[in-house]
């Protein structure tokens, strides 16, 4: 997920949960925990990403993972007509419209509706995240 902050800085992170709630009209969420250090910047953003990974980008989902302070340290981005970065390599893109956001116990639950979206021609399987491991969307282990 990235956004940018008040500042005009980019955000991101790696989530753990993502699911689409509606197709008419085309609605997502998400779930971050409300201990996040961004959990504020989201919280408050208008718009925000999903960056649809691909197989070999494993390294980025980590890095957006970590608690490094600049996840965005040598990754290559465009800024959307929305203004939210989409990583460069992915397999897909998701541009989204908060709707709303709930508390669910230690979490914040991100509603939102999928304004764009725009895919790569590549047939490069995507990343999954199961069991403590990376894996590609066709099976294999992508490490």
């Amino acid at each position: 997920m990235t956004t940018l902050n008040q500042q005009g800085e980019p955000v991101g992170l790696t989530a753990n949960s993502f699911n689409s709630v509606s197709l008419t009209p085309p609605l997502v969420l998400w779930s971050q925990n409300r201990q996040s250090s961004n959990a504020s910047v989201f919280s408050q953003a208008s718009y925000f990403a999903v960056n649809i990974l691909e197989v070999g980008q494993a390294p980025l989902a980590r890095q957006f993972a970590s608690k490094v302070a600049d996840r965005f340290a040598g990754v290559s981005y465009e800024l959307a007509a929305e203004g939210v970065p989409l990583l460069t390599g992915c397999l897909a893109w998701l541009v989204c419209r908060r709707q709303q956001h709930y508390e669910a116990g230690d979490h914040l639950i991100h509603l939102a509706e999928v304004v764009a979206c725009q895919h790569q021609s590549n047939q490069a399987p995507g990343l999954v995240f199961h069991r403590g491991q990376f894996f590609s969307s066709s099976g294999g282990r992508s490490e």
